[in-house]
C-alpha cells in the first residue's frame, strides 16, 4: 500500500536472480505514488527455479504497475535497459489518473513498454476506457525481435461473433519517440477473441506503424519515429 510516497534515485542491477515473473520496482494499491529518476538494468530471469507455468517466457520487468487500485501514480524520468520488458502497465477497474512520462527505455528483450488489461483475469471486469497518459517517453529497440510498444487486449472481444466488447482505449499518447531501425512497426497489438461458438481463445496480432496508429486511434499525433 503506497500513498503519497516517493521512490527515487535508486540504481538496481541484476535484481532477478531467484524468480522469473517479477520486477525491479512493482506496486499495487497506490495513490499519488511517484517513481522517478531510477536506473534499472540487467534483469535476467531464473527459469530453472520457477514453477513450470512461469518458465515458458521471459517475464522479467523493470517497472510494473500492478492490477489493484492504482490512482494518480506517476512513473517518470527513469532509465531502463536489459529487461524482458521495460515498463508494464496492467489495467484493471480502479486505475485512474496514472502517468508514464519522460522515461528512456532501450534494449529490453521484448517490448520497451507493454500495456494490457489482463488484470485479475476476470472477463467480467472489462472496462472500455482508461485515462492513463503515455507522454514524452523514448523507446528504443536494438534488435529485430524487440519492439517499442506492446499492447495486449485480453478482455476485448472485437473479433468474436458476436462482437461483445470493442478494443479497450487505454488512454492518451503524445510526444513519444519510437526508434526501431529494423522495421516501421511502433506498436504491436494483440487482440484475443473467442473462436466460433467455443470458449477457446484465438489471437490476432496487428502491427501498427506510427502513421497507421495515428489514423486508427487519433493518438501520438506529435510523436516521432527514428529517421
Amino acid at each position: 500500500n503506497a500513498q503519497r510516497n516517493l521512490v527515487a534515485h535508486n540504481a538496481i542491477d541484476s535484481a532477478l536472480v531467484m524468480l522469473n515473473d517479477h520486477a525491479a520496482i512493482t506496486f499495487d494499491y497506490a495513490d499519488h505514488l511517484i517513481i522517478r529518476d531510477n536506473i534499472i538494468r540487467s534483469m535476467t530471469p531464473n527459469w530453472s527455479s520457477s514453477a513450470t507455468d512461469h518458465n515458458s517466457s521471459d517475464r522479467s520487468v523493470g517497472i510494473y504497475y500492478g492490477n489493484h487500485s492504482i490512482v494518480n501514480t506517476r512513473v517518470a524520468h527513469n532509465t531502463i535497459t536489459g529487461c524482458g520488458t521495460g515498463i508494464v502497465v496492467d489495467h484493471e477497474p480502479g486505475y485512474q489518473g496514472n502517468v508514464i512520462d519522460s522515461n528512456t527505455v532501450f534494449n529490453c528483450r521484448g517490448a520497451q513498454l507493454f500495456i494490457q488489461d489482463l488484470g485479475l483475469q476476470d472477463p467480467d471486469t472489462y472496462q472500455g476506457a482508461y485515462d492513463t497518459r503515455f507522454e514524452h517517453n523514448i523507446l528504443y529497440a536494438l534488435s529485430s525481435v524487440q519492439h517499442c510498444v506492446g499492447q495486449s487486449q485480453v478482455k476485448a472481444n472485437t473479433y468474436s461473433d458476436p462482437q461483445d466488447e470493442p478494443v479497450v482505449d487505454f488512454g492518451s499518447y503524445s510526444g513519444n519517440y519510437y526508434f526501431n531501425p529494423f522495421n516501421k512497426v511502433v506498436l504491436r497489438q494483440e487482440v484475443q477473441y473467442a473462436t466460433g461458438a467455443t470458449t477457446e481463445l484465438g489471437e490476432r496480432v496487428i502491427p501498427w506503424t506510427l502513421r497507421g496508429w495515428q489514423v486508427i486511434s487519433g493518438e501520438d499525433m506529435d510523436s516521432h519515429i527514428s529517421p
